[in-house]
């Protein structure tokens, strides 16, 4: 496998039907020709690449929305003095869990993720909004 930074999927290559690589461009913007045995699309739910290939939908479900919290947040204690660089993972007992994911000394990326019951009040952007201030309070001001 191999890892890309800063490059962009323009196109799929195909074989006699097959999928057998990609065409992208690179940082400076030079066409790169990639091919493998096996493609995989990790692009997400709105998949440019099943779009790409003509692939379709094997299950959509829309009962649930889903919200999220992503923050960095500067000069926090470590989880463990004896591991300054751990995850840190918390049920906050109300629904949420959250992610502390460390990304350098006194710096953590801080992630929830929830779904909420379907025609809930509090759904979409208010859901949002509310639970990052909740987190914020909860866990002294970040």
């Amino acid at each position: 496998m191999t890892a890309r930074s800063n490059f962009s999927a323009v196109s799929v290559l195909k074989e006699n039907g097959h999928v057998t690589g990609i065409v992208g461009k690179d940082e400076a913007g030079n066409e790169v020709r990639v091919t493998a045995d096996f493609v995989v699309g990790a692009d997400g739910r709105f998949s440019w690449t099943a779009r790409q290939v003509g692939a379709k939908v094997a299950e959509e479900r829309n009962e649930y929305v889903g919200s999220s919290f992503h923050a960095e947040w500067e000069d926090v204690e470590p989880i463990s003095p004896e591991h300054p660089h751990a995850l840190g993972s918390y049920n906050t007992r109300k629904g949420p869990r959250v992610l502390f994911i460390p990304i350098d000394t006194r710096k953590y990326i801080v992630e929830n993720y929830t779904i909420d019951k379907p025609n809930s009040e509090t759904t979409g952007l208010k859901t949002i909004i509310w639970k990052a201030c909740n987190l914020f309070l909860r866990f002294g001001g970040g």
